[in-house]
């Protein structure tokens, strides 16, 4: 029974283990590759050398942003593969950075603005409001309302429902790199390495010292509330696990570089760059590693999205590959 469900190149095949794998390291990952990995010309793939930056799938597709700014959709049958054409004046070359839906409608952003994409009509467009073509880096939606993070150093509020755009929170020489409403608490963080609330009615912003104080000079990649706590992934200072008043808490892992997380109802998964991917056991409180010593075919995970008890995978310069989580029973 095979545990892998759904292959965008290259396709990879995991087979019941019939011999155990070498304890030294090199002749494990030569037999590693050999039983579970089948490579393609990436000049035959449909992302070309094209390397996936975001991943997204709700209940009938998965949706695929690249670094060059091109956007794939795939059927979760398995079939019905095809790009999402931007307009002319488009992002190619230009990094796609978050992907979101409400009800109907793909929100799409990238380091050239803002493209919503009417999944019933098939059609691509753009807001009207031109404020909208700068760099957003960072987005996250409660309902029709969508928050969107910009190079520039802006945090913007977009009401899907009325098209109503309105910047309520900026910073000097900073990029607004992860945003978050959470908890009722809408909260964004710094490439510096700081994370501020917002009471986005007025505008006026405080800084959450008690992380401040262990990020410092970090880039905050990512806010997310799993279990009743909040979770911040930085560059250069680890993972962060804080109480939800955000009032105390401590670094988890301080070796990793974080860059992406998800979560599913037993785990939750941290993507990295250059240790792979870490889980966190909800379970049984325990963590494990999955690294090329365990059949992953890269350690730098940009990009990684749980959805009905699949793990969606970005492994730069071979594409996506979708692992069901029994992977975890499965002893290398």
């Amino acid at each position: 029974s095979g545990l892998l469900k759904k292959i965008i190149y290259p396709q990879y095949f995991i087979e019941p283990h019939i011999l155990e794998l070498p304890d030294q390291p090199i002749l494990r990952m030569i037999e590693l590759k050999k039983r579970y990995y089948l490579y393609n010309n990436m000049n035959e793939s449909p992302f070309g050398e094209n390397d996936v930056s975001v991943i997204y799938a709700n209940q009938f597709h998965y949706f695929l942003g690249t670094v060059r700014g091109a956007v794939f959709q795939y059927d979760v049958s398995g079939c019905d593969f095809k790009e999402l054409k931007i307009p002319y004046n488009s992002i190619v070359n230009n990094s796609i950075t978050g992907i979101l839906q409400v009800n109907d409608l793909l929100v799409i952003s990238s380091f050239s603005g803002i493209y919503m994409y009417n999944l019933n009509t098939d059609e691509m467009t753009e807001p009207l409001d031109k404020t909208l073509e700068t760099s957003i880096i960072t987005m996250c939606n409660s309902g029709n309302i969508v928050y969107l993070g910009s190079t520039d150093g802006s945090l913007y509020k977009w009401d899907l429902h009325n098209m109503v755009f309105t910047k309520i929170f900026h910073l000097d020489k900073r990029s607004i790199s992860a945003v978050n409403l959470l908890n009722g608490r809408l909260l964004a963080g710094t490439n510096r390495g700081e994370l501020f609330e917002i009471r986005e009615n007025s505008g006026i912003y405080s800084p959450v010292n008690p992380v401040n104080e262990m990020t410092e000079g970090s880039k905050i990649t990512f806010i997310k509330f799993f279990d009743k706590k909040f979770w911040i992934g930085a560059s250069g200072s680890g993972l962060l696990l804080f109480d939800r008043d955000l009032s105390s808490g401590e670094i988890v892992n301080d070796k990793s570089w974080f860059l992406s997380s998800s979560q599913s109802k037993n785990f939750i998964y941290f993507g990295t760059h250059g240790d792979g991917i870490l889980i966190y056991d909800r379970i049984g409180s325990t963590w494990l590693e999955w690294g090329i010593r365990n059949g992953l075919s890269s350690l730098y995970i940009p990009s990684l999205y749980c959805k009905d008890d699949n793990l969606y995978i970005s492994t730069p310069d071979e594409g996506i590959v979708i692992i069901n989580e029994q992977i975890h029973e499965q002893k290398l």
